[in-house]
């Protein structure tokens, strides 16, 4: 907090602003606090001083209790009734103390739950014996159906730490069914064959599923890497951009390769004939 200015400058605009917050919010983000409407801020300090008028009603403490019972005549000049004791004179000010538009406010979001309370009560007394069972079997499903949830999540973080980050390239390869997620009919029994379905040529990315629920990866099809042999294969990666960066590069050796050899064989015909000469 020492990095904060010593004092916030203050803009005047011709519009009313719906928001308060702090300057120091865009300045100093990790010292700034949330900007909260306008409307929210003042129903939350009229709800925090409500709160705190509830405690004086509440305070355990038998000496606080009997201080508070003191009464106390202000002839109606503050809290406005005559022989007010010493708790309710105090919660006078500070009810007085909430901003008018945050009571307003409160008392509306007050009445909406209100209403909806007494509507869902309504409700429920309307219902029959056939609706209370639908029902609660609706709360169980609903409870199952997060407990499934949950357990799911579970057996998938386990699943990450048994497998590890560099064992799912070993668990897609010894899957035995391929397709590409673009289009699930593009498939085979192996990654070449699902995207050679698609007639997508080499060094296109694609992401590729495996097996039910096996490791999805990112890779491409691409000539091998021994200048002799004419075979292709499927080099795949974790993320997309590391497997469209992989391909730039393999592309770019094999553009090197066919232009060496381009160059290789003319020379080597010219030799034979030489010879042959």
């Amino acid at each position: 907090m020492s990095d904060l200015p010593a004092e916030i400058k203050v803009w005047f605009s011709r519009y009313p602003i719906d928001y308060m917050g702090t300057w120091a919010t865009t300045r100093y983000p990790a010292e700034a606090v949330t900007y909260v409407p306008k409307a929210d801020a003042e129903a939350a300090v009229a709800l925090a001083l409500e709160q705190a008028c509830e405690v004086l009603d509440t305070a355990g403490d038998s000496a606080v209790t009997e201080a508070l019972g003191q009464k106390l005549c202000c002839s109606g000049h503050h809290c406005g009734c005559q022989g007010a004791d010493v708790g309710s004179f105090l919660q006078h000010l500070i009810r007085d103390l909430a901003p008018p538009a945050g009571v307003a406010k409160l008392a509306e979001l007050r009445a909406e739950r209100d209403e909806a309370v007494s509507t869902l009560a309504y409700c429920e007394k309307q219902w029959t014996d056939t609706d209370r069972i639908t029902h609660a079997k609706m709360l169980d499903e609903r409870a199952r159906a997060d407990t499934l949830a949950a357990e799911n999540a579970r057996l998938r973080d386990r699943e990450r730490v048994l497998v590890g980050p560099d064992g799912q390239d070993a668990a897609f390869d010894r899957a035995d069914w391929f397709w590409r997620t673009m289009d699930p009919d593009d498939c085979g029994d192996s990654p070449e064959e699902a995207i050679n379905r698609a007639m997508v040529g080499r060094f296109c990315v694609c992401e590729i599923a495996s097996s039910y629920s096996g490791p999805t990866r990112y890779g491409f099809i691409a000539p091998v890497l021994d200048p002799e042999s004419d075979e292709e294969e499927f080099v795949h990666f974790a993320t997309q951009q590391e497997a469209i960066d992989a391909a730039k590069a393999r592309a770019a050796l094999a553009t090197d390769a066919d232009a060496a050899l381009s160059v290789a064989q003319p020379a080597g015909m010219a030799g034979k004939g030489g010879e042959d000469a």
